[in-house]
């Protein structure tokens, strides 16, 4: 017995044979994050999770292994949908084998029959079997629930950190209070709707708009005050320091009048020492000059590659919100919790209305390929807006089954395949500006490297210069 957590793509489900409660597949296969192969064989799955299981599928799977039997119990998935379902099967079958095996004991041994062996070891066989299907049930419900619970305990030891006037601790206090929230509110919705009550869309409705109007704008003023701060410490690291400047100038401008002083009254044309020191202080602020320029440079690249990936970052967001809009409108069937409208709303916001503006006209940060990426990207917005449209097509002309198929499985052509295909885009754009984020930033790093030290000692030989130069000057006198 035991659960395991796979990050990954689903590349490959072969489906054995399947019916309304249970799904058996020869073969799942799954590319994980680390970019490995993982193969399970022989794996069992219940149809809330099975309907996820397409080649594409991107996110978190479960998995379970108890006595010989193995199978996936949860997902969730990088565009927020989520399932949770242990087949049950094995749990009451060993249930019934052991009351039954027991009960059979108990009648031959009150019969004087002797002991019923037999009776005695299905008895035991099927308590034995049903604790450990039952606590690998648990197990795996504790696991899926671990997430986030863990999720909720980072943004409350963040919230910890922060002091209490810090901009961001309110957002964090919204975060951390409303996602646990959330979830219960999805999980009563999962229990009526698997019960057959209506009233899971209303549970479903109000996680959806505790999501929109709470949850989503609190992480959003996070992402903008922390912008902010990257913002200002850009500003800070590219400042000029006017009074190191301004006191390195006036102290080469008493060297120069000392030394000017000096040659009037000893009619000598140059004082080593004082020169030295001129020259150390020369080489201090031309040292000081090229890392700065170098460093300013680099740290400009780093805000365009940090500007990019932020507004590839809304972009994102405005993506799964657009796809919450999709799936919620073929949940409530057009009922009021969300419309169309909230779609379109989102996908302008990423091209814009006229299909060159939005979030992906401010993209592009200069790293490597990044152009390439943006036309992707918009390609894909365009692919998946005509799936869209499809969907809509099918939703409002009465095939809703047909409708719902596009959305939640990976069908060539489908909303749910060209949405992969986008946030795959988008994923890989916001991680190549980060990685290009984090060279620029170490390489503005690497040219100050030595800065303070260096000019510093080239200080202190400057001012033994003087001293020398005026003490041999001093010593001629006495």
């Amino acid at each position: 017995m035991g659960i395991e957590v796979i990050d990954g793509t689903i590349e490959a489900a072969v489906v054995k044979r399947s019916s309304a409660t249970l799904s058996l597949y020869d073969s799942i296969t799954i590319r994980t994050t680390s970019g490995s192969e993982r193969r399970l064989e022989k794996v069992a799955v219940a149809p809330d999770v099975a309907a996820a299981l397409q080649p594409g599928t991107d996110g978190r799977f479960y998995g379970y292994k108890a006595i010989d039997h193995r199978g996936l119990f949860a997902m969730r998935t990088r565009d927020g949908r989520s399932a949770f379902a242990i087949p049950s099967g094995n749990e009451r079958i060993m249930f019934m084998l052991a009351i039954v095996g027991l009960v059979g004991f108990a009648i031959l041994l009150m019969l004087g029959k002797g002991i019923g062996w037999l009776a005695l070891v299905l008895g035991v066989l099927g308590v034995l079997g049903y604790i450990s299907y039952r606590r690998t049930r648990l197990e795996g419900r504790a696991r899926y629930d671990a997430d986030v619970t863990q999720a909720a305990q980072r943004m409350a030891h963040a919230a910890s950190l922060l002091p209490e006037d810090a901009p961001a601790a309110k957002s964090v206090a919204v975060l951390t209070s409303q996602l646990p929230v959330y979830t219960g509110l999805v999980e009563t919705a999962r229990t009526l709707n698997r019960a057959g009550l209506p009233l899971g869309l209303a549970y479903l409705g109000s996680a959806s708009q505790l999501m929109r109007t709470t949850i989503l704008p609190g992480a959003d003023e996070l992402h903008r005050q922390q912008a902010a701060e990257l913002d200002a410490a850009h500003d800070r690291g590219v400042a000029i320091p006017f009074a190191v400047l301004v006191l390195l100038a006036a102290t080469l401008a008493g060297i120069v009048d000392v030394s000017l002083r000096e040659r009037r009254r000893t009619h000598r044309t140059v004082s080593v020492g004082l020169l030295a020191a001129v020259v150390a202080l020369l080489a201090a602020l031309g040292w000081w000059a090229v890392a700065t320029t170098a460093a300013n440079g680099r740290l400009d690249a780093a805000q365009r590659h940090g500007a990019a990936a932020s507004a590839l970052d809304d972009a994102r967001t405005a993506v799964l919100q657009a796809r919450s809009s999709e799936s919620l409108t073929l949940v409530a069937r057009s009922a009021g919790f969300a419309s169309d409208a909230d779609f379109t709303a989102q996908v302008d916001r990423v091209v814009g209305p006229d299909g060159a503006s939005g979030l992906l006209a401010r993209a592009d940060g200069g790293a490597p390929g990044s152009a390439d990426r943006l036309t992707a990207i918009a390609v894909a917005v365009g692919d998946w807006d005509a799936a869209h449209r499809r969907v809509r097509e099918l939703d409002d002309g009465g095939r809703y089954r047909e409708a719902v198929e596009s959305v939640v499985t990976t069908t060539p052509g489908g909303s749910g395949a060209t949405f992969e295909r986008l946030d795959t885009a988008l994923a890989d754009a916001i991680a190549a500006e980060r990685t290009a984020f984090a060279a620029s930033a170490d390489s503005a790093a690497g040219a100050l490297r030595g800065l303070t030290v260096g000019t510093a000692l080239l200080g202190l030989l400057a001012a033994a210069a003087v001293a020398a130069g005026l003490g041999r000057r001093i010593g001629e006198y006495r």
